[in-house]
């Protein structure tokens, strides 16, 4: 679903991308790379996004598993070169290394295409955080329901959150907050189940989105 105009007004893209594909060597993840930044276009043109911010959110799709895959030794190398400022949490929940790590290596190897808000949107993609922009949302929803995700409950979750879209009067930012509420519950639970440790920034998006919204 690739918007050829888009990506031909932009020729960044097509060198991120290019770059993206040199770095990440598991196919399956190049392909989800590919289906988020689809996602997030898509999302994009029913959200109104400027065309500037439209950019920002594809250059966030391209890069945000840019630091995926890496060992612990390699996240502590990063935080060593970078001052990420891993905490203990972090380690707890490994799974949102790769995310402050992206955001470090979006920031300083590909400091020609990014921005700050680029550079938030792929530090907040696995957990969420306090005050996200619409950018970091979109990135995050759209990592959890691109199509070629396999899970049963990512793809109900996809389902559900475009028939809300496409519902009569339906409010399309109250659809979209209230469905992240509903993946975070969903990711607390599973990680809850398998016995692994919930990251506070998750609960902390949670409680931040409730208050926007009540």
């Amino acid at each position: 679903m690739r918007d050829n105009d888009f990506w031909g007004r932009h020729p960044c893209l097509n060198t991120v991308k290019d770059e993206i594909s040199r770095r990440i060597s598991d196919s399956f993840r190049f392909e989800h790379t590919l289906a988020v930044n689809d996602e997030c276009l898509l999302l994009a043109d029913i959200f109104g996004l400027s065309d500037k911010e439209k950019t920002q959110l594809s250059l966030a799709a391209l890069l945000h598993d840019v630091a995926k895959g890496l060992s612990i030794d390699e996240f502590r190398a990063l935080d060593e070169k970078y001052r990420i400022g891993f905490t203990d949490d972090d380690f707890a929940s490994p799974a949102v290394l790769h995310a402050k790590a992206g955001a470090k290596i979006a920031e300083y190897e590909f400091s020609e295409y990014t921005d700050r808000d680029i550079c938030k949107a792929i530090r907040e993609h696995t957990t969420g955080d306090e005050n996200m922009s619409l950018i970091s949302k979109l990135l995050f929803i759209s990592d959890y329901i691109e199509p070629t995700r396999r899970w049963e409950i990512c793809q109900r979750t996809r389902e559900a959150f475009h028939s809300e879209l496409k519902a009569p009067g339906a409010d399309i930012f109250r659809v979209l907050d209230t469905s992240i509420i509903k993946i975070l519950d969903q990711t607390s639970a599973h990680l809850e189940e398998s016995g692994r440790a919930v990251h506070p920034d998750l609960f902390k998006c949670k409680d931040f989105i409730l208050k926007t919204i009540e």
